[in-house]
């Protein structure tokens, strides 16, 4: 757990250091704790306390960072929300108290009785397509996740780790406590940077570090230098495919990269592939955190053994206390939280993943997964970004068609498809090619399929 009082008290002692850098400014140490105790006195006169729900706008820069900690400090519960989402947010959460350029009293029950006393924070979060979730977690959920992720980094109080997620998303949030946990300092930059402004900005504001998405990781990659101080990446969210990890170590044999599988549901981290393995076990996303544990299932629930592939199960200390609803907040299931990833482990419990369950579709009477494709897509090296989806043919019926970001243009068409039979069977190969200048992700890197498929209708094919 952390403590943050003396969080505060510590931070006061070493006043000049830099907690938070980036396009909101340099905020030192005394700033950012005169900024908490500011907010947390609005708070007490308020009554805010436990279960009472704070609703901060992201957009803000550091104030939302400062004012996620006076919550916490007060015991109440924070939900975030992009400055676009209160519409969503009333009808769901009930704030108590609602902040964006004001602190505004909502008007509402000081407690809501739907949720435990030791809730910390209600993400909301829709995965790649469907309606937003809130998901209830505990502080233990949260503040041990940070601690079980920091003890798998290397991450030391000398870093400076550059962040460019946006702020309600839960990768940021748990980056931000990583900070806090080892005391290094977060470089906040809140608005989407693309490949170019990215590498800038690792180098404008002299990061050590950097913590994101793959894509994101790869864009670095592809525009840094290896001779330029960075310490370590961390990739987190979507897979990480096993050339580009490959790529990586080998181009930046000075710095170390940790593969992180993550999910809301279970406070942020779930899986964690050290430095050490990734050439090794390059493709795997390691084995569990601290405290948590995993499971690979069938469609009856039972247990598969190392080598089989089915769904992944995610359980153990960590996972969220449920889904607020509108009268309750159900718990998982029997056997944890059914994650909609398909899977399989190694003997020592590394976790290999294949895609989303509704990411496998059928050609042919044959099973091919759009992840694998995309993959093969990626690593012809024509494309800045790739993902596939089903699509009907007349003739053949369900196909697989490729939604791609193309690095020339116009794209010859031949040489793509000698590079992909070269790397997938018949019926995996693509039908029909959607060229796109960006393909539509979540904060953590994952496909937004609903908003992919609204954007074919217009798309150019090749």
């Amino acid at each position: 757990m952390i403590d943050f009082e003396s969080k505060l008290t510590q931070w006061e002692q070493d006043p000049k250091r830099v907690r938070i850098d980036g396009p909101g400014g340099k905020v030192s140490n005394a700033d950012f704790v005169a900024r908490v105790r500011a907010r947390a006195a609005e708070f007490a006169r308020l009554k805010v306390g436990a279960r009472s729900m704070v609703a901060l706008a992201t957009g803000r820069g550091p104030d939302f960072l400062s004012d996620l900690v006076a919550v916490w400090l007060r015991g109440a519960v924070a939900v975030p929300y992009p400055p676009d989402g209160a519409e969503h947010l009333h009808s769901v959460a009930r704030p108590t108290v609602l902040i964006d350029d004001e602190l505004r009293d909502c008007g509402t029950a000081r407690q809501d009785t739907r949720i435990p006393d030791d809730t910390a924070v209600i993400l909301f979060t829709s995965g790649s397509s469907g309606e937003p979730k809130g998901v209830v977690l505990s502080r233990h959920s949260v503040f041990g996740n940070a601690a079980a992720a920091v003890a798998a980094l290397p991450i030391r109080a000398d870093d400076r780790l550059l962040v460019n997620t946006p702020f309600h998303f839960t990768s940021s949030i748990c980056h931000f406590l990583a900070t806090i946990v080892s005391n290094a300092t977060l470089i906040a930059v809140e608005d989407k940077c693309f490949p170019h402004e990215l590498v800038s900005c690792t180098r404008r504001y002299g990061a050590t570090a950097f913590g994101g998405a793959p894509i994101q990781v790869r864009w670095l990659g592809e525009g840094l230098d290896p001779s330029e101080p960075l310490r370590w990446w961390m990739s987190s969210g979507d897979h990480m495919p096993e050339h580009v990890v490959r790529q990586l170590t080998t181009r930046f044999p000075d710095t170390s990269l940790h593969v992180f599988y993550g999910l809301t549901e279970v406070g942020g981290r779930f899986c964690s592939l050290p430095a050490s393995q990734c050439t090794t076990l390059a493709g795997s996303v390691g084995v569990p955190i601290r405290g948590m544990s995993l499971s690979v299932r069938d469609d009856n629930g039972r247990v598969l053994p190392p080598g089989v592939s089915g769904e992944v199960f995610a359980s153990g200390e960590y996972l969220m206390t449920g889904y607020l609803q509108d009268n309750a907040c159900p718990p998982p299931g029997p056997h944890g939280f059914a994650t909609g990833d398909l899977g399989h482990h190694d003997g020592d419990g590394n976790l290999q993943l294949l895609g989303r369950a509704d990411d496998v579709f059928k050609v042919a009477g044959q099973k091919v997964s759009g992840h694998r494709i995309a993959a093969a897509l990626m690593e012809t090296g024509l494309f800045d970004d790739a993902a596939v989806v089903p699509i009907d043919d007349e003739k053949l019926g369900t196909v697989p068609g490729a939604c791609v970001v193309p690095r020339t243009n116009p794209l010859e068409k031949g040489p793509l498809l000698q590079a992909l039979r070269k790397r997938l069977p018949p019926n995996a190969m693509p039908r029909k090619f959607f060229s796109l200048e960006s393909i539509p992700r979540t904060g953590s890197g994952k496909v937004k399929t609903a908003g992919l498929r609204a954007l074919l209708e217009n798309a150019s094919t090749l």
